[in-house]
């Protein structure tokens, strides 16, 4: 299969453009499907950095399909808003573990302190249109390769996220990206409490072989991606509309089903 990438920087500055507009309400229809299939409905899909953060969209080149799809949310653009919380610092308050906060809080301190920028990587969700198709080893390399030029293009210097035991995922970052586990015990939090999670790391200058080899294999693919949508650059980051309120509203209605979606996968 042949694929291309999009990127939305900063959905709430550009929400309006209307090819961003429905590939955003792709994404969450995505979402909505995955998140339900493994959380019974019970897990609400959207979160607040969905409509600033970076979303990283796969297509298959042929059909424009989203196959699947993740965000980075930099620390950066946290920063602007006095009401937002870095997600990874989330879960830490979450859990109300105070080893847990303390640690996460010094790993931001001292990467504040060296002025380096850093992400929290998540929300990585598939169109289940594309399941069991065999493409679950190249969609990995895929998404290990395109992850690493994004951070490289934004010259951000760490990555974190988090690793569930249950669903493998921890496995797969530790195994083949290399990531560390911070110093502390599973959490156990409240939106996903039959979950054990592990908060993880990485620095961008250790990753392993296996992701710098998977950026090389994909780097035509990357050198072509797409975002251009209004012209919103990376690096042109701004604080979001505040009319955007009644359009996330709009959203809610239409993911918990009260409204239809009107675009089609």
């Amino acid at each position: 299969m042949n694929y291309k990438v999009k990127i939305i920087y900063n959905y709430s500055e550009i929400y309006e453009n209307e090819d961003c507009h429905n590939d955003f309400m792709k994404i969450l229809k995505i979402k909505k499907s995955g998140y339900d299939s493994k959380h019974n409905g019970t897990y609400f899909p959207l979160d607040r950095d969905d409509f600033f953060g970076i979303h990283v969209l796969i297509l298959n080149e042929e059909n424009d399909d989203i196959i699947f799809t993740f965000k980075v949310i930099p620390y950066s653009y946290c920063q602007k808003f006095s009401n937002i919380t870095f997600p990874l610092l989330e879960y830490a308050l979450d859990s109300k573990d105070p080893a847990a906060i303390r640690e996460i809080e010094n790993f931001m301190n001292e990467m504040k302190l060296k002025n380096h920028d850093f992400s929290y990587s998540g929300g990585w969700v598939m169109n289940p249109a594309y399941k069991n198709k065999g493409l679950s080893k190249e969609l990995r390399e895929l998404y290990t390769g395109v992850h690493l030029m994004l951070h490289k293009r934004l010259n951000l210097k760490a990555m974190t996220g988090v690793g569930i035991l249950e669903m493998g995922t921890l496995d797969f970052f530790k195994n083949s990206w290399g990531v560390e586990e911070f110093a502390i015990p599973y959490l156990n939090i409240s939106r996903m409490p039959n979950y054990h999670i592990a908060l993880v790391y990485q620095h961008i200058d250790k990753v392993t072989f296996f992701k710098k080899n998977m950026a090389k294999r994909y780097e035509d693919i990357w050198s072509q991606r797409f975002s251009n949508y209004g012209n919103i650059k990376p690096r042109n980051f701004r604080t979001p509309n505040l009319n955007l309120i009644k359009e996330i509203e709009s959203l809610k209605d239409k993911i918990s089903g009260k409204i239809s979606f009107n675009v089609k996968l």
